[in-house]
């Protein structure tokens, strides 16, 4: 157990000044997903807590991913969807993309899909790459965790915490899926890990295969604006947004004088609602 214990830590280890835990009420929402109460406890999470957790006694353990440097050694895509989610479907989405990704079982039956780094690396670039692969499996508008890009913990922030799996070890619903859609036990999943985990240079080098590549609209285009303008950009962030829009496209027709006439299309397109045209 204590091996187990150890190997778990290791790879969920995270924020060291904060944990979270989730009580589980008996109501449930319009989604059918159990009602609880969050807290954050201003404590470091101590080895007895990873314990308990493993142990299966309530309540669980919530790690927050971004730590006091501000890199994070995983990060999740929160697929917050109970009614009819296709676990296997996603497992294969992913393997068809070579996304090197761990999909669990939510503790209300959703999917948390685990991208984990073999070093701790920057939480903004962790972010990005999730952000990009939630919108290539077709869940752009997902939780992406850390939630965060920065904390300041001086000034008393803690993140935002993601309840971990394995809480009752082998006898778990928040387990790990293999790639044809069958649970793991914590001992297999350690192998997973072993084979998914990427370093920075691999993470950074991770090429996402997503249907929006073909569209001549993101040709080029830095995988983090190809998120934020699939999303849609709503009112307070356009002024920002267009003015990366129009680095990209100067870049882009570098020998023509096309830019310009370019940003109206694209503001028309993707913002909401478009910028006027002084602006």
């Amino acid at each position: 157990m204590m091996k187990e214990l150890e190997k778990f830590i290791e790879i969920f280890e995270g924020l060291d000044c904060a944990y979270g835990i989730t009580r589980k009420s008996n109501q449930f929402d319009e989604r059918g997903k159990n009602k609880t109460d969050s807290f954050t406890i201003l404590k470091p999470p101590g080895k007895n807590l990873w314990k308990n957790h493993l142990e299966g006694k309530d309540p669980g353990l919530g790690i927050v991913p971004i730590r006091k440097d501000n890199k994070c050694k995983w990060g999740c895509i929160d697929i917050d969807v109970y009614d009819g989610l296709d676990h296997k479907k996603i497992i294969q989405q992913l393997k068809s993309k070579n996304i090197p990704i761990v999909v669990f079982r939510s503790k209300s039956g959703g999917a948390h899909c685990f991208l984990f780094a073999k070093e701790p690396i920057p939480a903004i670039i962790m972010r990005a790459k999730l952000k990009l692969i939630a919108s290539a499996i077709g869940y752009a508008n997902a939780e992406i965790f850390p939630k965060q890009d920065y904390i300041r913990v001086d000034r008393g922030d803690t993140g935002s915490f993601l309840n971990l799996p394995y809480h009752g070890d082998d006898r778990t619903m928040r387990f790990a899926y293999d790639e044809n859609g069958e649970a793991l036990k914590i001992e297999d999943f350690f192998e997973a890990y072993k084979e998914k985990a990427m370093s920075l240079d691999e993470l950074k080098n991770l090429k996402i295969a997503n249907d929006k590549e073909g569209d001549d609209f993101f040709k080029g285009m830095p995988p983090c604006l190809v998120t934020l303008l699939s999303d849609g950009v709503p009112n307070g962030q356009r002024n920002n947004c267009m003015y990366n829009v129009g680095v990209y496209l100067k870049k882009r027709y570098s020998e023509k004088d096309e830019w310009q006439s370019h940003m109206f299309t694209y503001n028309k397109k993707f913002m909401e609602p478009p910028l006027d045209v002084g602006e």
